[in-house]
């Protein structure tokens, strides 16, 4: 029987083909295969030489249902104008240019248009098709590959899955949910576009655990788009666009605790924080070193302070119970509001000058009397703190002016002398004759040779009268007790009466002369200015102070034969040999430690070139090193300088050592040369320490 199969392979023995063809084409033109029942002039050969009289033509092939699988073409365009290569259906298999030919072959004919494949000759170079790579994200661009994008709308739940790749899904519903899909099953690089073109919120789900931006999900709201992209554990997005009309969000952090609190990558760039929790020492929020505002509410208890700050710059205190507005510019955070009254008032502008009840009494010129008197819970705690006695105490709330007479002890006579209704009923009272009518006594009145007191008239009495002062600059008063003589009192002891404290300061107040009692050691007088009282102030020294320091130096002639490795490892505490060491205890573990080292000397005869210096903290490894490589003879000298910035981190003792060495054991020398010492000792090896406040 007659049979069309190939032997050798068992393919469709082909018809008879014809082996080349060279046409031009002024339309789209679609090929056959050269047949029985062909009875067209477009039929397809072997090589084909084929001219397109205008662009954006097509050429295409023979069904693959004519053909067997393995056919193959040779197409080149001898024309000026590039044409499309497709199938029967219209599929592109090549887009060929001006003077390209390319190979293509029928792949699998199991469908009318058929599978094929193809590929480009040229000058010893072959090159695939645009057309046969492009895949997700991408399409063919004549023999170029370009980025693409499949633009999807949904309105409903969707759940995006591994054919979602590089497409643009975007929501035009109300609210609704876009279901991530198993991270781990679509793999590193997925990604996708999503955009909210709807009127409510799109909320973003990843499956289960999985996390989008370190959260469990992310909420969209209208107008805001992002690229989502996955390293096949976790979602990121990527050029988050936010709505400026959504773009005021808020924070809720519980702070409880003492030290720095920093915020967490999902606790930044918001605009409102409201701060709660028990404060068990002073607190400091650290947020990042960009450029934000911030608008904090201290809500929190417990009697500490609450600072919003970077981790290495300044910040601002807020008082709790109160709000603040505030912004970062990178390095420190700052107050954003300057234009309201700051606290505490200053008397000159109306105010007390303080923040407490206590201190605006104090400031407003309130001596201890005063202020006890004024902070009397009763009547009889008033009139105590003013010093009044039982009797003073009961003459004050007597109820009649005789109850008043007799709680001072006045007699029968006392009291009816006080309250004689003239001279004349007061003299009798007393028993006075008539020489107490007397205008001029004589002494021809006086008969035992004394003067009562009663009898001297006023005025009467002149300085030169009275008994001489014994002793120079010198105040006439007592102060050994009421009820005795007149006693010369020293400066001293009259001030005491004021106050007694050894460094307190005389000043007049707004009643009266009062003192100023030592404050904190360390503190400075301050002139509060007309109308205010003298106060001792904290002194505040600016960044940049240098605030301690230590110093150590090194002066012999030394020949160094310490060996420190001259590579590429940080020089150890045993390496070298040491020369300076001396010792700084910080202020505050957040301020810097300068050092600052120099040594000066010479390489031995025939020494090594290579030499370093290093600096070591409480004998760990070297924080700062520095290398000379010396090429003249050993007779000259050569300086090695040293200086480093570093922060403590606490405020323990800071040990810091020098250590020099050479990269063998021939050495060198310091402070000299082999020939012996130089300049006298006024030339050595020194270390400065420096503490810098910040």
């Amino acid at each position: 029987m007659t049979t069309f199969t190939d032997v050798f392979g068992g393919a469709t023995i082909r018809p008879s083909q014809v082996s080349f063809r060279e046409f031009t084409i002024a339309a789209n033109t679609s090929l056959t295969s050269p047949g029985e029942l062909s009875n067209g002039t477009d039929v397809a050969a072997d090589i084909m030489s084929v001219t397109a009289s205008s662009g954006s033509l097509t050429l295409r092939l023979p069904p693959g249902s004519e053909v067997g699988a393995g056919t193959p073409y040779l197409v080149k365009n001898a024309g000026a104008n590039t044409f499309t290569l497709a199938t029967s259906a219209g599929t592109t298999v090549a887009s060929i240019a001006s003077g390209e030919a390319w190979y293509v072959w029928c792949v699998d004919n199991s469908t009318t248009a058929g599978t094929w494949d193809a590929i480009e000759f040229g000058t010893g170079t072959s090159a695939a098709s645009a057309a046969a790579l492009a895949g997700a994200g991408l399409t063919a661009l004549g023999s170029l590959l370009a980025q693409d994008a499949q633009i999807d709308t949904f309105n409903s739940n969707y759940t995006a899955g591994t054919g979602d790749r590089a497409r643009a899904l975007v929501w035009i519903g109300g609210s609704g949910t876009l279901a991530l899909p198993v991270a781990s099953t679509v793999g590193e690089g997925w990604f996708c576009y999503v955009r909210n073109s709807g009127s409510g919120t799109l909320t973003i789900d990843p499956d289960g655990a999985v996390t989008i931006d370190d959260s469990s999900s992310l909420v969209m709201n209208p107008g805001e788009s992002l690229i989502l992209i996955t390293d096949g554990t976790e979602y990121y997005s990527i050029g988050y666009g936010r709505d400026a009309a959504y773009a005021f969000t808020l924070q809720s952090i519980d702070i409880s605790g003492t030290g720095d609190y920093t915020l967490s990558a999902v606790q930044q760039n918001k605009t409102v924080y409201t701060l709660t929790g028990l404060l068990t020492g002073n607190r400091n929020l650290i947020v990042p070193t960009t450029a934000q505002q911030y608008w904090v509410a201290n809500d929190t208890t417990g009697a500490f302070t609450l600072t919003v700050k970077t981790a290495a710059g300044s910040g601002v205190t807020v008082i709790q119970g109160q709000r603040a507005i505030l912004y970062c510019d990178g390095t420190n955070v700052l107050d954003a509001d300057t234009a309201g009254i700051s606290t505490p008032v200053a008397i000159a502008d109306g105010g007390t000058g303080a923040t407490t009840a206590s201190a605006a009494r104090t400031n407003l010129g309130g001596t201890s009397v005063g202020v006890n008197v004024f902070t009397a819970a009763s009547a009889a705690a008033a009139r105590s703190a003013i010093g009044s006695t039982a009797v003073g105490d009961a003459i004050f709330i007597a109820g009649t002016a005789g109850s008043a007479r007799g709680t001072l002890g006045s007699t029968a006579v006392g009291d009816a002398l006080f309250t004689a209704v003239d001279a004349a009923a007061a003299r009798t009272t007393l028993g006075l004759g008539s020489l107490a009518t007397l205008s001029t006594i004589v002494s021809a009145n006086i008969t035992d040779g004394t003067i009562a007191t009663a009898d001297l008239g006023n005025d009467q009495v002149t300085y030169a009268k009275i008994q001489n002062v014994a002793t120079n600059q010198r105040v006439l008063g007592r102060t050994s007790g009421a009820g005795g003589d007149v006693e010369e009192l020293a400066t001293s002891t009259i001030l005491d009466w004021l106050g007694s404290t050894r460094g307190s300061i005389l000043y007049r107040g707004a009643s009266g002369w009062t003192i100023l009692t030592p404050s904190t050691a360390g503190r400075v007088l301050t002139d509060n200015g007309v109308g205010a009282d003298p106060t001792f102030s904290a002194v505040t020294l600016p960044a940049g102070t240098i605030i301690d320091r230590a110093f150590a130096s090194y002066t012999a002639v030394t020949l160094i034969t310490g060996i420190t490795p001259w590579d590429d490892s940080i020089p150890q505490i045993g390496e070298g040999t040491e020369i300076l060491s001396a010792s700084i205890t910080p202020k505050s573990a957040t301020n810097r430690i300068r050092i600052r080292a120099q040594v000066f000397g010479a390489r031995a005869s025939g020494g090594d070139l290579s030499h370093s210096m290093h600096a070591h903290v409480n004998g760990g490894a070297a924080i700062a090193a520095v290398g000379m490589s010396l090429y003249d003879n050993n007779a000259t000298l050569w300086p090695g300088i040293l200086e480093w910035e570093y922060v403590p981190g606490s405020t323990s003792a800071q040990t810091i050592t020098i250590r020099v060495g050479s990269a063998t054991s021939t050495g060198f020398y310091l402070n000299g040369n082999s020939t012996g010492r130089k300049y006298g000792g006024v030339g050595a090896c020194t270390l400065v320490l420096e503490e810098i406040k910040v």
